[in-house]
Parts: C-alpha cells; structure tokens; sequence
C-alpha cells in the first residue's frame, strides 16, 4: 500500500492500492466506474471510459483464469482416479502374463514388462511413465496377434480405453495449466494501467474539484482516505509505502 499525502497541513491521507494486491486495485476501479455512471455525461471525467473499458478486460480474463483453473483441477482429479485404475490394470495383466508364462518368464518383455535375469523376476512398473510405457508396449503387441491369440483378461479394448482417457487428462492438465499461466501473464498490464488511470484521475479531481485538499468525498470514487495520523509521517516525495507503516 502506498500513502501521498498532498495537503500538509491536512488531516487526511489519500492511500492507493499496490499493484501488488490486485484484487485492491480492481475493487477501486469498480467503485470508480459505478461512481462515474451514476453521474451526468457532461460531469464524468475522461479517465472513466478508459477504467471501464480495463474493468471489462478484467473481468473477460478472470472468466479465463477461472476456466483455465476448472479444467486443470478436474483433470488432476481424473488422473487421480485413473492411475489408480492403471496400476490396478497393469498388476492384473501381471499376473496374467506371468502365469502364462511360468515357464519362459523372459517372455513377457513382449508385453512391455522388464525382466531380470540373475532372480528370475517379471518387474512391475513404479512411476506413471513407466506404466504408461507398458500399456503403450502391451497394445502395440496384442494388436499385431490374430484376436483368438489375445490376452482374454484383461480385454484389449478395455485397456485401450483406460490408456487413452489418462493421456487425454493429461493433456487436459497440461492445457489448463498453459491457459492459466497465459492469463495471469495478460492480467498484469491491465492491473498497471487501472493503477495509472487512478492516479492521474484522482489528480484531476484534486486539482479541479476539491482544490489541492485530501476529502472523505473522494470515498466515493474508491479512494481510501484515512484521518493522518501525527505517527506517519511522507517521505520526501510526498509517498509512504506500506512496508514504512
């Protein structure tokens, strides 16, 4: 938060919002504009359709944000449940291939497992790329074999449709990521310009409306004024940030 204090002797303080708070900034700029609306054409200042117009902005890229956030968030939990469901998958199909391959186990690297030689055993997969390999590995092979020589458990297309839907949140995930990080990245000029905008249009005001002198009638324009207190003291360029409080 920074301070100006422009009458000196006073006591009010006039306080804008950080740009580092955008939800402050924005909060002003709609009383600013509500404000402004309410007022006769001839009246309102040139600043007003300049905020309005970034109010609109604004709100179009927060739908964005939250669009962005809904989709990677239902994706995160889709995933969730689908790796569950392949690891489950990939244990049945485990067992399967070890069985039916009991007495050549080195065998079921044809399916995508890894098998060690000096202990004899078939390897599951830990990580989600690694269980994503297998399946991958594991359609690749059952499609090349006539259908009377697939697997009859797990089925093919059961399989297929499990490695397909954890992909396709994946990439849902990854999307919504993307969009969100574009929007926060397109939100910041606008929040600077609305800051700009509140300062030159409370200078306006200052200059042509209430003479040089910081006024509670400036609330309803969506200035913070405070009473000035004899602890807080301008520097000498007339502000005080919030960490000099």
């Amino acid at each position: 938060m920074a301070t100006i204090k422009l009458d000196t002797a006073g006591q009010y303080l006039l306080r804008f919002p950080s740009k580092k708070t955008p939800s402050a900034v924005v909060d002003n700029v709609r009383t600013f504009v509500k404000h402004e609306l309410s007022l006769p054409p001839e009246a309102r200042l040139p600043h007003t359709p300049h905020l309005a117009e970034l109010l609109r902005q604004w709100d179009e890229n927060k739908f964005m944000r939250s669009e962005a956030e809904h989709q990677r968030t239902v994706a995160a939990e889709d995933i969730q449940e689908l790796d569950a469901h392949v690891r489950r998958l990939v244990r049945h199909i485990h067992r399967v291939v070890a069985a039916l391959m009991f007495s050549t186990p080195a065998q079921t690297t044809r399916w995508g497992f890894r098998y060690k030689q000096k202990t004899g055993n078939i390897l599951l997969p830990e990580t989600r790329q690694q269980h994503l390999s297998l399946l991958e590995r594991y359609i690749t092979y059952e499609q090349s074999l006539p259908a009377a020589e697939q697997l009859p458990q797990p089925s093919l297309a059961e399989v297929m449709a499990v490695y397909e839907a954890l992909q396709e949140q994946l990439r849902n995930r990854r999307i919504g990521k993307s969009r969100r990080k574009r929007a926060v990245a397109a939100g910041r000029p606008i929040i600077e310009a609305m800051h700009f905008y509140l300062q030159t249009a409370v200078s306006h005001l200052l200059t042509f409306q209430f003479k040089g002198t910081v006024t509670p009638d400036l609330r309803e324009w969506g200035y913070d004024v405070k009473l000035s207190s004899s602890q807080r003291r301008p520097n000498a360029a007339g502000w005080q940030d919030e960490a000099e409080e």
